[in-house]
């Protein structure tokens, strides 16, 4: 279909659902995850997940929103 989605939310369940989703055998590399959040001197920053960093820190349960 060659689709693109962008979807912000700040719900734990979308994150970990996306999470689950993107690790199956046919979604592997396809979904990307990136976290905005403002730096030391105000200016907006974006945090890019691998597939196994956005598992360990759910795992963790840290900060991915």
């Amino acid at each position: 279909w060659n689709i693109q989605v962008f979807v912000t939310t700040h719900s734990m369940d979308t994150v970990r659902t996306f999470q689950e989703v993107s690790e199956r055998p046919d979604n592997i590399g396809l979904g990307k995850y990136y976290r905005l959040q403002r730096g030391q001197k105000g200016q907006v920053e974006v945090v890019s997940y691998k597939e196994e960093e956005l598992t360990t820190a759910l795992e963790f349960e840290l900060e991915t929103r």
